[in-house]
């Protein structure tokens, strides 16, 4: 981060881990939700980015609830989308040299 007027954002998911294909085992599908639909997101939030000026969302942590099992479908209950409008303690700030994540 650059300060104030810095383009950079950053956004932290909670409980996310980037081998989808590991979460139908039960030890780990109770305890963690894809990373993957967040990397899509995030590349559609550049994209409009960059084609149309669209304002990325400000950094933010990303509230997420692993399923508890393997059975349960994911839906955005557990995967919820990155907030256009984060609540104001799910906000990522930088100050004085510092990164603050909820």
């Amino acid at each position: 981060m650059d300060g104030d007027g810095s383009p950079t954002v950053f956004y932290e998911v909670e409980n996310a881990q980037h081998f989808d294909s590991f979460l139908p085992f039960l030890s780990l599908a109770i305890r963690y939700v894809p990373l993957h639909p967040y990397v899509l997101q995030g590349l559609d939030l550049m994209y409009a980015r960059l084609k149309d000026g669209t304002a990325l969302p400000p950094s933010q942590l990303v509230r997420t609830t692993p399923r508890g099992n393997a059975f349960t479908q994911i839906s955005t209950t557990n995967v919820p989308p990155i907030s256009g409008a984060p609540a104001a303690a799910d906000l990522i700030t930088f100050a004085n040299g510092t990164v603050s994540v909820p």
